[in-house]
């Protein structure tokens, strides 16, 4: 950190703080989902035009208000920036994870900015990011790239929904239908090609991995000023200008303001307390995660199949044998073994008279995640691990998620539709048992709704492990 300024009234609105909020909106999307049959969505997108001649119009507010402005060191920013991208470019897997998130970014917001509606946008850069990693979806997305067809489209998007996220919930086929409908333009053709050409530069890939740490300590620090300054999230707003937004490096400042005239004293707490925050730098809060911990607890036991024989034996009510445990799963001493870990050692599922070890499931959805891993040249996400683990238990009926399947379709009487089919029930097993609870971030650590984009856009535009590694450089 540079330094750090504070923006203060005299606390009646006597005086201008220096400090000034511009909070204007241009348009809303909605999307609702409709009772059917048949269950279907409608999106609706608007632009505020004038009333009497239909000019676009920006609406909000402009005040004198209360706040800080975190002002980082460049020099250290950039110097971590090119050690990291150096790091990456041995480090296969996390390299790929980086620029699929990157693409996502680009896509959905290009797509916004050329007026597609934004719930549409997330699908289609979800999927495109998804079939990025697929060697021969790749091939013919690179295809559509240069010979454009709203048929080939559709019939792309398709095949990526049944190969790669069968089982995503917002992905029906009725869905994918109407995205790929409505991206048919050769607007989106530029769209894409203008983002495939920017994951292939460095200089592109610099960017995003330095807004990808700023905006992920412009979340934490959000967070932090809220907590010291014991104010409401609804009213403080952070801004901070991401290099990729505007294709050049920027000076790496945050702000943190509040969003009412002149404030409501939450700036002078914070202010008061400065010294509490600052320790936030070297307690975790900043660069920690508690469902990082946990994933890793999980992936610790997981990773050691010549022990566990003699985990799943232990009595589970035994404080003693459970406190050796959680030091084998090299938890800190004193923390609890995760809920994850303990339902995969010792739970059951029971459907009729059949029971179901839930660890010969998260066994078998390990062993999916492994190959799929391997398949994508990256960690796959939660929909994409849950949907090929269903694939490969309707594949292999004779294994552990086969047989379960099997047992949920003979659930007599039971509704099979939708999510409580027997596919549905077995995506939400595996999805609950096995789906990690924080992939480079999560609502616990820098995933927070932001003031400058969509909750989509947040989350391919911040990174718990990068700023996990800025931190600990500093």
């Amino acid at each position: 950190m540079d330094r750090v300024e504070a923006f203060l009234g005299d606390g009646v609105g006597g005086r201008e703080t220096g400090l000034a909020l511009a909070r204007v909106y241009w348009g809303a999307d909605a999307e609702l989902n409709l009772e059917g049959p048949p269950n279907q969505s409608a999106v609706f997108s608007q632009i505020f035009t004038a009333p009497d001649d239909g000019r676009p119009m920006l609406h909000g507010y402009h005040v004198q208000t209360e706040g800080v402005r975190f002002v980082l060191k460049s020099n250290h920013l950039k110097a971590f920036v090119a050690e990291e991208a150096a790091r990456l470019a041995d480090d296969g897997p996390s390299r790929q994870w980086h620029l699929a998130r990157m693409l996502r970014f680009l896509l959905e917001s290009g797509a916004q900015a050329a007026g597609i509606n934004t719930f549409d946008a997330r699908r289609a850069a979800e999927m495109m990011a998804s079939a990025a990693g697929d060697p021969d979806l790749q091939k013919r997305l690179n295809h559509l790239m240069r010979f454009w067809s709203g048929a080939n489209l559709r019939q792309l998007f398709e095949d990526i929904r049944n190969r790669l996220l069968s089982h995503h919930p917002l992905l029906s086929a009725a869905r994918v239908q109407r995205v790929a409908d409505s991206l048919s333009g050769q607007a989106f053709q530029r769209i894409f090609q203008a983002a495939v050409a920017a994951i292939r530069q460095p200089d592109r890939f610099l960017l995003y991995l330095e807004s990808a740490v700023t905006h992920a300590l412009a979340n934490r620090l959000k967070e932090s000023f809220l907590q010291v300054g014991r104010g409401d999230e609804r009213q403080v707003v952070l801004h901070v200008r991401l290099p990729l937004q505007f294709s050049q490096s920027s000076d790496a400042t945050i702000t943190i303001c509040e969003a009412g005239a002149f404030g409501d004293g939450t700036t002078r707490a914070f202010v008061e307390s400065f010294e509490k925050s600052m320790g936030h730098w070297s307690d975790g809060f900043i660069s920690g995660c508690p469902n990082a911990q946990e994933d890793l607890a999980v992936a610790s036991l997981l990773n050691q199949p010549e022990k566990h024989g003699a985990w799943r034996s232990i009595d589970s009510s035994d404080q003693a044998a459970l406190s050796t445990l959680a030091a084998e799963l090299c938890l800190p001493h004193g923390d609890p073994i995760p809920a994850a870990a303990l339902r995969i050692l010792f739970d059951h599922e029971n459907i009729g008279f059949e029971q179901f070890a839930l660890y010969d499931i998260a066994m078998a959805v390990a062993a999916v995640d492994g190959r799929l891993a391997a398949q994508l040249g990256r960690a796959p996400t939660a929909w994409e691990l849950t949907s090929a683990a269903v694939e490969a238990a309707k594949a292999e009926p004779g294994s552990a998620t086969g047989r379960l399947l099997q047992a949920y379709s003979g659930i007599e009487g039971a509704v099979q539709e939708e999510a409580l089919s027997a596919e549905g029930r077995l995506a939400e097993q595996i999805f609950r048992l096995h789906a990690r609870l924080c992939v480079d971030g999560c609502p616990a650590c820098v995933h927070q709704p932001s003031d400058m984009m969509s909750d989509s856009l947040m989350e391919a535009s911040t990174s718990r492990s990068l700023l996990h590694r800025f931190i600990c450089t500093g």
